[in-house]
């Protein structure tokens, strides 16, 4: 993801692509934007639900919609071509399976004084935390048109 010239540019390495986004909620996984995989589709719900209900601590909130392990049914699965199994358990937002699984977590936020908080937390084999790192900066518009710099 690439913000410029208030635009929010994506590219994909599945297809090639640079894709302009549109204001709304947006979800990734390991295929295209927006692909409709359970796990996206309950990770894009829960953030609609948080920016409906604003909460007091957004990442806490966020990283614990990161953090769901909910199964998703089984006509639901995606078919990636891997193993029944394998679609099971990487169908979860949060994947926590022998040898493979979720090892860090991001969380963005930029507010609309201009400061930008980037959030990420680690976890272990086990998926427990192992450490969390928290970089704050501001966000100014420089002096060419349409264009933010970072202070």
């Amino acid at each position: 993801m690439v913000a410029a010239n208030d635009q929010l540019l994506h590219y994909s390495n599945v297809s090639d692509e640079i894709t302009s986004l549109t204001a709304g909620v947006h979800g990734l996984s390991n295929h295209l934007l927006d692909t409709p995989w359970p796990k996206v589709e309950r990770g894009k719900a829960a953030v609609q639900r948080l920016l409906a209900n604003q909460p007091g601590d957004l990442a806490a909130c966020l990283f614990d919609a990161l953090a769901n392990t909910q199964p998703a049914a089984e006509e639901d699965l995606p078919h990636t071509g891997v193993s029944l199994e394998w679609e099971r358990q990487l169908a979860t937002i949060f994947i926590r399976a022998p040898g493979y699984g979720t090892r860090a977590s991001t969380v963005v936020l930029v507010g609309s004084s201009g400061e930008l908080t980037l959030i990420e937390r680690n976890f272990g084999p086990d998926g427990r935390a192992t450490a969390t790192r928290n970089f704050q900066r501001r966000v100014a518009r420089s002096d060419a048109p349409d264009a933010w710099t970072l202070v």
